[in-house]
């Protein structure tokens, strides 16, 4: 009987499934919903993780073996082995829900070592060396998620409200998320931020880094700080984990990946602090990684 491996990133913006063949971890398909962030909703992100698995494995024939699902908030709110539970209900077959960045570390460096920093809709690291495995931030929008999308917006906003608060005029970077909102003043921006979920903010970060490159200085800040912030969860990991010179490193997520001057500010605080590492090529579908990590499960070599 043919079986099969599935991997779901259930991010904050979207929710991507991938199967792949048991033997060979070839791709036999793929399936795309809406977020997959379960402390945001959780009936709605189960939902869209149901049906992007569903996607995946329409028209397979043969066994579903093991779902990963990598699930932004899962495993800090608690909630991994409720969504674990449902989901092999449903599927009929072994399930783990992990961090979306330990499914991705093991995409990105097929199971190896080195380090997986991720910068999208929130932010955080993951790292392993010899089979410890650590992660460094990842603690979610209301106290983490620095140097991420959400973290530019949010940072853009406390600016307002303190620019609010002594009465000096609206900066343009200010000006312009909040047009971006299509909305009147701050006390609405602020009604939209507690009224909407985590992507729905940080969806104005292209306008922060707009602003940057069009030499607004606050924004041109936010990026360095972000960069700042990115380039400690790394650090972070590669002190305690002990990485040698020349560690891997994957960058995953559309902040980290797209905003240039981000990423190089981050590389550029590595290297002043002596940390030496090898960018990984950020190519292909990572969720490959359950593949890797279901066959470590069961102890084979791969």
């Amino acid at each position: 009987m043919n079986e099969y491996v599935v991997g779901v990133d259930a991010g904050g913006t979207s929710t991507t499934a991938t199967a792949h063949d048991w033997e060979t971890c070839s791709l036999l398909g793929s399936g795309k919903s809406g977020y997959g962030n379960a402390l945001v909703a959780y009936d709605t992100a189960m939902n869209h993780l149901k049906e992007a698995i569903s996607l995946a494995i329409s028209g397979l024939q043969g066994q579903c073996r093991f779902i990963l699902v990598g699930a932004a908030g899962a495993t800090s709110g608690g909630l991994n082995e409720r969504m674990a539970a449902e989901l092999a209900e449903v599927f009929h077959c072994q399930v783990a829900v992990e961090t979306d960045a330990l499914l991705a570390l093991e995409g990105a460096l097929e199971g190896g070592d080195g380090v997986l920093l991720v910068s999208g809709t929130g932010s955080i690291a993951q790292g392993r060396k010899d089979g410890r495995l650590l992660t460094a931030g990842g603690w979610g929008n209301l106290v983490g998620d620095e140097g991420s999308g959400y973290d530019l917006v949010r940072r853009t906003i406390r600016l307002m409200t303190e620019d609010s608060d002594r009465g000096r005029p609206e900066r343009p970077v200010c000006r312009m998320v909040r047009e971006f909102f299509g909305l009147a003043d701050t006390r609405q921006v602020i009604g939209y931020l507690h009224s909407h979920v985590k992507a729905d903010i940080a969806k104005a970060s292209p306008i922060v880094e707009k602003a940057a490159s069009a030499g607004d200085s606050d924004a041109a800040r936010f990026l360095m700080e972000a960069g700042d912030a990115l380039a400690d969860l790394v650090q972070c990991l590669s002190t305690r984990l002990n990485l040698p010179d020349g560690f891997r490193l994957a960058l995953q997520g559309s902040v980290i990946r797209n905003v240039a001057p981000i990423r190089e500010r981050m590389l550029g605080v590595l290297q002043q602090l002596g940390i030496r590492c090898t960018l990984v090529p950020s190519e292909g579908e990572w969720t490959r990684g359950a593949w890797y990590y279901a066959k470590a499960r069961e102890g084979i070599q791969r």
